[in-house]
């Protein structure tokens, strides 16, 4: 039986972590290298997954994680910072989204 990823989920977990509007949506229109990406502002964000390149939830946590940290951060830098945002925020996402699976 095949995982459902659970967006919704992952919404909830965002926004409680952001404090702000998150929508999150998978796409196969991305047509290039990049795993996900974010537009985002004081009040919301979209963050895009692209179908192309990740399909299991690890991947997808990853990804949502990643631009999770560049709102946290207000910041599109990669930098050690940004590096170890990312890890806390990818634990607390992986926590939050397997506790309760049935949700």
């Amino acid at each position: 039986m095949v995982n459902k990823i659970k967006l919704k989920k992952l919404k909830r977990i965002s926004e409680k972590i952001t404090n702000i509007k998150v929508n999150i949506t998978m796409t196969t229109a991305i047509n290039d290298e990049r795993k996900a990406v974010v537009i985002f502002n004081k009040k919301n964000a979209d963050i895009v997954i692209n179908g192309n390149k990740i399909k299991e939830i690890n991947d997808v946590i990853d990804g949502v994680a990643h631009e999770l940290a560049h709102i946290v951060l207000n910041s599109k830098k990669h930098n050690d910072k940004f590096l170890s945002k990312w890890a806390d925020i990818y634990s607390t996402v992986k926590i939050e989204y397997e506790n309760n699976k049935k949700k």
